[in-house]
């Protein structure tokens, strides 16, 4: 029997958690961020991930019995009837219980027309692209943070 899991909003308190696994994560999970040595990495990388964390809907999955002890998260945000994913993850041990579908739930019915991928990782794309995605398109597109407002330039969505 699988077992159970709560979603809710992220807190102040989840951030170092988020943050730290997606950082680890993408350096991780590809064969050329993981050449980049952590230093350079978590230079270039961190900050736009904080900004994301700032700015998006951040959705925490957690076990019935503690809210604190997250098992995945969802980051997204939604543009009239474009959704961006910008990272989904569920820690290895808890995998293949349906949690990386019950996270993506949480855009719900209202998922977009089109639903952008900004941000890429290995079990990401496993789990997405094994999904049923009728009557949407689906796009990945590492330049879309850009076009929205990230960084520093004005959103052009």
């Amino acid at each position: 029997m699988s077992p159970q899991v709560f979603i809710r909003d992220m807190r102040e308190e989840d951030i170092y958690f988020i943050h730290s696994s997606w950082l680890r994560s993408l350096r991780n999970d590809s064969p050329l961020n993981s050449k980049i040595p952590t230093g350079i990495w978590n230079h270039g990388k961190s900050p736009e991930i904080k900004e994301i964390l700032a700015k998006a809907t951040v959705k925490v999955a957690h076990l019935p019995e503690d809210e604190t002890h997250l098992i995945g998260f969802i980051c997204y945000e939604k543009y009239g009837d474009v959704s961006i994913i910008h990272y989904l993850l569920v820690k290895s041990i808890y995998q293949g219980f349906g949690f990386s579908r019950t996270l993506l739930g949480e855009l719900g019915k209202s998922i977009g027309k089109m639903t952008v991928l900004s941000c890429l990782s290995k079990d990401f794309v496993i789990r997405f692209f094994n999904m049923d995605k009728k009557n949407c398109l689906y796009v990945y597109n590492p330049f879309i943070l850009k076009e929205i407002g990230y960084g520093g330039i004005k959103k052009a969505v």
